[in-house]
């Protein structure tokens, strides 16, 4: 599994301390800079920088350009951020690679396309392609997806969906999903690259046999070539809506809790429906509380921790990222003061039961 990951990461995210010398930068093709968009033929995407509440880490990314709430379903330099928007900028370099710059020409990311790209273009259906001279796609960027799985973006054995770290931080989190291996035949929850806590149920040739609601008429088509082979890709369409409109916004997202959620687009409403989500309660994430964390899902936050301990990092369980868990106040050990006290029926991440004969 480990092998599988550093590919991924090291095709997607390059992230280097590089700089364009003067020659290339003299010859790189600058896509966008500071605050300049790019937008998808009928207005419903749109690429550029981005930050989160104001910080000082800015972001090239794809949102969605026709709903008023922010809603980012494609990030590049998840883990190395601008720091200056009016010095950052999206370029193909003379190599013909896209790269993500920032001041002093410092290269923050770049994609490792084999064919040299000439141009990008953002499609309608929120993917950003490279093509090369010739007008072929010489790089996708739904081939190397962030936290969101779009109408028309395959998911393959090469292939994973990572949260982000927190509602805040785009930078890959510790749950993604994929296609079960070395089968292929399902789709697994993971957390920390290791530990799958929650599946689809192997393919039965129209639904998964643990989401028996796809087989309900919705506004999906779903389809898996060649399943239980490493060639294995699953995906699926959005079905036109009644009248033959254009169907409402949909996305599956690997939330940063862990949780694998579908959402609706409600014009009326102006807001993101929550459909489905699994694993349905939230409690069954693994490390969701982190160790010493406590969760319930009755409480208006999922995890809080023990008396007497606080969590170890306080922003980030305010971010909703509580992963680190808690320790004992003051740091130390138990006191004479301390005791037992009952929190009621529990069970734990990655117990196991042993039984003993009388004998």
């Amino acid at each position: 599994m480990s092998q599988v990951i550093i590919l991924f990461v090291s095709l997607l995210l390059i992230s280097t301390t590089t700089l364009l010398d003067s020659s290339s930068n003299a010859s790189s093709k600058v896509i966008i800079k500071a605050n300049e968009t790019i937008l998808s033929e009928n207005r419903t995407f749109e690429l550029g920088f981005f930050n989160i509440n104001g910080e000082p880490r800015w972001y090239l990314g794809i949102w969605y350009a026709s709903i008023p709430t922010p809603t980012y379903i494609w990030v590049a330099n998840r883990q190395t951020p601008a720091k200056n928007l009016s010095a950052a900028a999206a370029v193909i370099t003379a190599e013909g690679k896209l790269a993500v710059v920032a001041s002093g020409r410092e290269i923050l990311w770049r994609t490792e396309n084999a064919a040299a790209a000439g141009e990008a273009r953002l499609l309608e259906e929120g993917n950003l392609v490279l093509l090369g001279g010739d007008g072929e796609v010489v790089w996708r960027s739904f081939d190397f997806p962030a936290d969101t799985w779009l109408p028309g973006m395959n998911l393959s054995g090469s292939q994973s969906l990572t949260c982000w770290r927190s509602s805040t931080d785009p930078a890959p989190g510790k749950y993604f999903l994929r296609l079960k291996p070395p089968e292929y035949g399902e789709i697994e929850l993971v957390f920390n690259g290791s530990q799958p806590y929650w599946s689809t149920g192997k393919w039965t040739g129209d639904a998964f046999s643990g989401v028996p609601e796809m087989t309900v008429p919705y506004i999906y088509r779903f389809h898996f070539s060649n399943p239980f082979t490493p060639a294995a890709v699953f995906g699926y369409t959005e079905l036109a809506a009644e009248g033959g409109g254009r169907p409402p916004p949909t996305r599956f997202q690997v939330d940063f809790s862990g949780q694998l959620r579908q959402y609706t687009w409600s014009p009326q409403a102006e807001n993101w429906n929550m459909f489905w989500s699994r694993p349905e309660n939230q409690c069954k994430v693994y490390g969701l509380c982190g160790n010493l964390g406590f969760c319930n899902t009755k409480m208006l936050s999922a995890c809080k921790c023990l008396a007497n301990f606080e969590p170890i990092d306080g922003g980030e369980w305010g971010a909703g990222d509580f992963s680190g868990g808690c320790r004992h106040r003051g740091g130390g050990v138990c006191g004479s003061n301390d005791g037992f006290e009952e929190i009621g029926a529990v069970s734990f991440d990655g117990s196991i039961t042993e039984s003993f004969s009388g004998d």
